[in-house]
């Protein structure tokens, strides 16, 4: 999941206009999470081109601005910015090599975000913006916020869409559950909460309730309905992404901003940029991190940005793309990163660029084969009847020898099977809710990455 660079300049916002008269509001006790001291990665390393290939998704021919990409699979969304006629929300569906048009009105659309078959948008077609969503499935669309107010930063993880909102005269993070219909407030404090971030039972985002000069990253856990202070440091931390047990973020503390990681894990803080320059707009797949990077470049009277990523795996960071003139708003989703790009210096001129990052075939191949193993030794570890252990096992052995044997189509549908064996087994009480949850989460992990191709 990625924070767009709508996210920041909303920060900014709430900075000026969210706070006025700041009262002390009673903190909940961060307890699930203490940071550790900041353990920076061993050594600044001489940053390499990554290996890969780019692909222009965009060509712009008339005066049209293409915002702020998300991606999902095959599939790329986006706005456009069409001056003086509005703006609407688009997709590039990489399997087709087709652009497709998602908003059928006059009005805005615009900070898209997608996940599976659903694109997440905000919309103004009301005179104020409101969330709506599309289903590629059903070619079908909902609106999903229906009160008079400002909103932004939609993020969605499966049937959950969140976004913060300035209903009750200060910024509040909100949520709203597809599954049952329901809208449910996150926080409650009277000061700004923006710019948030969802994957699975957990929501993070930018926290002004320490000073308005002392945003710091706070989590809220669904499942256990506790929120957390993620971040303690007496500077801005903003901007936050999470993915699994990790989350990311822009830190100010060193005098410039730079990408910081927590992981939930292990408790620990990592630094992961090391330099004077700026490194802003973080966005986290698995072990892999992108940032917009503006070290000691110029273009004309203005810094220029490039794309970077960081990979936790191997402890090495890579130039994605190094044009002149200005990158931003990248955002990941396995080997393929996108973002907004003005190489060519028309301001009128910004289009959507793609880069697809080399994997081997021996990666590619086994790393769902190792997470099903692990998964498999998860199993093994739980206290579960012989007859669950001895189907469910069963299920798993026969999808990791077809994966083994390259025939990926035969283990997904062997994992597909699996995962309504395991919910099968829960509604007949041989399997709790908490170990449900993680079993669907690693096997579909592991799906997500078979379905990701080498190339395009």
């Amino acid at each position: 999941m990625k924070i767009k660079l709508a996210h920041l300049i909303s920060f900014l916002v709430f900075l000026v206009f969210g706070n006025l008269g700041i009262i002390e509001a009673t903190e909940t006790e961060a307890t699930e999470t203490e940071a550790t001291q900041i353990s920076p990665y061993d050594q600044v390393q001489e940053v390499e081109a990554a290996p890969g290939v780019e692909t222009q998704i965009t060509t712009s021919e008339r005066v049209t601005v293409h915002y702020c990409p998300a991606i999902y699979g095959d599939k790329i969304v986006w706005y456009n910015n069409n001056y003086g006629t509005g703006s609407d929300i688009c997709m590039y569906d990489l399997s087709t090599s087709t652009i497709s048009n998602i908003s059928t009105n006059e009005f805005d659309g615009y900070d898209p975000v997608i996940y599976k078959d659903r694109i997440v948008r905000l919309d103004s077609r009301n005179g104020h913006p409101e969330i709506y969503m599309y289903n590629l499935s059903t070619s079908t669309e909902s609106r999903i916020t229906n009160f008079r107010s400002f909103k932004a930063g939609p993020d969605i993880y499966e049937d959950r869409i969140v976004w913060f909102e300035m209903r009750n005269g200060d910024y509040d993070i909100y949520m709203y559950d597809l599954a049952n219909s329901t809208e449910t407030q996150i926080t409650f404090n009277e000061s700004g909460q923006t710019s948030p971030s969802i994957y699975g039972d957990r929501i993070v985002w930018t926290d002004s309730r320490n000073g308005q000069e002392n945003t710091d990253i706070y989590m809220y856990n669904i499942s256990t309905a506790r929120e957390t202070q993620i971040t303690k440091n007496e500077s801005d931390q903003l901007g936050p992404a999470i993915y699994d047990d990790k989350i990311v973020w822009t830190d100010m503390r060193n005098g410039n901003a730079d990408i910081y990681m927590y992981n939930l894990s292990t408790c620990e803080e990592y630094q992961i940029t090391i330099n004077e320059y700026v490194q802003a707009n973080p966005a986290i797949y698995e072990d892999k991190i992108v940032w917009v990077d503006y070290r000691g470049k110029q273009s004309g009277a203005y810094p220029d940005s490039d794309i970077y990523i960081y990979d936790l795996s191997t402890s090495k960071e890579m130039s994605v793309i190094t044009e002149r003139s200005s990158q931003s708003d990248p955002d990941i989703y396995g080997n393929r990163i996108v973002w907004v790009d003005n190489r060519d210096g028309n301001w009128q001129h910004y289009n959507i660029y793609m880069f697809t990052l080399e994997t081997s075939e021996e990666t590619g191949a086994t790393e769902p084969v190792e997470g099903l193993k692990k998964l498999k030794n998860h199993l093994n570890s739980l206290y579960l009847q012989p007859s669950t252990a001895t189907v469910l096992g069963a299920k798993l052995d026969s999808a990791i020898a077809y994966l083994e044997k390259g025939e990926e189509e035969k283990s997904l549908t062997e994992l597909e099977n699996f995962i309504e064996c395991v919910y099968s087994m829960q509604e007949k009480g041989k399997l709790e809710d908490k170990e449900v949850e993680c079993i669907v989460s690693e096997t579909q992990r592991s799906i997500d990455l078979m379905k990701i191709p080498d190339r395009i």
